[in-house]
């Protein structure tokens, strides 16, 4: 028996963790109780006996807890400021030195009046900055000192969300989107300098289409991107990390079908021993599953399937990748999805009900 811990997230207010018992033989979730109400974790990780979630708010804090093994129990160790506002994502490095943590600069955004050249005046537009942190982790798991932070003025717009960090497996290389500029990020985490390297920022999409979510090939060369307002996944070549290029756009469904009010993509992952990638389709209800071809990485539909869950807000594999379990954000419920061999999905029949679940972290004991 181990635990799940749902991060709940409310546009309104803070609402808490919920906190799950979790028979990884089943995938049986059942709900125990509901802590932390002052946090609205968007984002939550475990690193060890150490729970991490994002405190979204204007403030910006990352509240760290410690797991109770024999209960699940969580006991607040620290509440860390992160020095910009709304902390979205807490992505943990495969090699467990740091853990990077992006920002929603959603404020708004202030035009001044400064003085201009030969004594006249001119407008400036002021807004949050929008940064990547990068944290030691301590030995324990929790958070350390802050080692680095990035800056991201490359796009149009004075505004910029990013989104979430996603790293290349058996890479020090890592990618972002900016949700509002419609821009990927690239840049290493440096272990020996414990240094940010910026290498090249690249437009994904464009107006409204809203860059949301990467990833990475398991193995080949090559970036996904979806786009929460855009029914496509893009597939960019990283095989030269100073010049990524656009290979081609993929639409969801192969048919005409486009996007009402409502839809968009939340998740994209890949399966951690297939090349099969996974992507969730809010409003519609989707989860879609493409299979990458074994030299091109191009995507073949394999399933859709039309799930009881209408807002995939959140999805995470269980620790075997045996099930992924799906935070119905405006369901108000948490869905099980099994994994077949061939990499396609079946719905568990039922569902937990709870508070606006938007993400799922898990602790094993033992």
């Amino acid at each position: 028996m181990g635990y799940a811990y749902i991060g709940s997230f409310n546009y309104s207010g803070s609402e808490g963790i919920h906190i799950c018992g979790f028979d990884e033989r089943t995938g049986k979730l059942t709900y125990l109780k509901t802590v932390a109400p002052q946090v609205n974790a968007g984002s939550v990780c475990v690193n060890k006996e150490i729970l991490m979630a994002t405190d979204e708010q204007d403030m910006g804090y990352v509240y760290v807890f410690r797991i109770n093994p024999d209960n699940g129990e969580l006991t607040e160790v620290e509440c860390r400021d992160t020095l910009s506002a709304n902390p979205s994502c807490i992505t943990l490095d495969e090699d467990g030195k740091f853990a990077v943590i992006t920002h929603f600069a959603v404020g708004d955004v202030v035009k001044i009046v400064v003085p201009g050249k030969n004594g006249g005046f001119e407008s400036r537009l002021l807004s949050h900055d929008s940064v990547t942190s990068l944290y030691e982790l301590k030995a324990d798991g929790s958070l350390g000192r802050l080692c680095d932070v990035g800056w991201h003025k490359d796009g149009p717009s004075p505004r910029t969300m990013l989104h979430k960090a996603y790293q290349r497996p058996h890479s020090r290389l890592y990618a972002e989107n900016d949700l509002e500029g419609n821009r990927v990020y690239f840049f290493e985490a440096d272990d020996r300098e414990e240094k940010l390297h910026y290498l090249q920022s690249i437009p994904s999409g464009s107006g409204r289409d809203g860059a949301r979510v990467g990833a990475f090939h398991p193995t080949l060369p090559y970036l996904y991107v979806n786009y929460q307002n855009r029914p496509v996944i893009a597939q960019y070549d990283v095989s030269d990390e100073q010049n990524i290029r656009l290979v081609s756009e993929k639409n969801l469904l192969d048919t005409e079908e486009t996007f009402a009010e409502g839809d968009n993509q939340s998740e994209l992952m890949f399966h951690s021993e297939k090349p099969i990638l996974y992507d969730f389709v809010r409003g519609k209800g989707y989860a879609l599953v493409y299979v990458a071809e074994e030299k091109t990485g191009t995507l073949r539909l394999l399933q859709k399937l039309e799930m009881s869950c209408k807002d995939p807000r959140g999805a995470h594999f269980t620790p075997d990748g045996r099930f992924i379990l799906i935070a119905g954000h405006n369901d108000n419920a948490v869905y099980t999805l099994e994994v077949e061999e061939d990499g396609t999905l079946k719905e568990r029949e039922g569902s937990v009900p709870m508070s606006h679940p938007a993400a799922i972290g898990f602790y094993l004991r033992g």
